[in-house]
């Protein structure tokens, strides 16, 4: 709970407690809203259709990298493509 004025008063009178309806209230309505972000996704095929186009990306930078003098740097760069289609986070 965020420490405000409010929060603290009520703590100090002894009734924090009757600040707990309250964020429960909230977090059910943010639980609520990512469910139905996460059914969106699914529904519209979010993820991979945003996977997709970052494989596009990385593929044309792919082409433009190996159009450069083989060198650490060109490797280097290569494996940053590998990272941004290969990672699961």
């Amino acid at each position: 709970m965020a420490r405000t004025f409010k929060n603290e008063l009520a703590w100090a009178e002894g009734s924090v407690i009757s600040t707990v309806p309250l964020w429960s209230e909230n977090f059910v309505g943010v639980a609520k809203s990512l469910a139905r972000s996460a059914a969106l996704l699914e529904k519209y095929r979010g993820i991979e259709r945003v996977r997709e186009k970052a494989q596009a990306f990385t593929n044309k930078a792919r082409q433009i990298i190996g159009e450069f003098p083989e060198s650490p740097y060109q490797r280097a760069l290569l494996r940053v493509t590998e990272l941004v289609t290969e990672r699961d986070h």
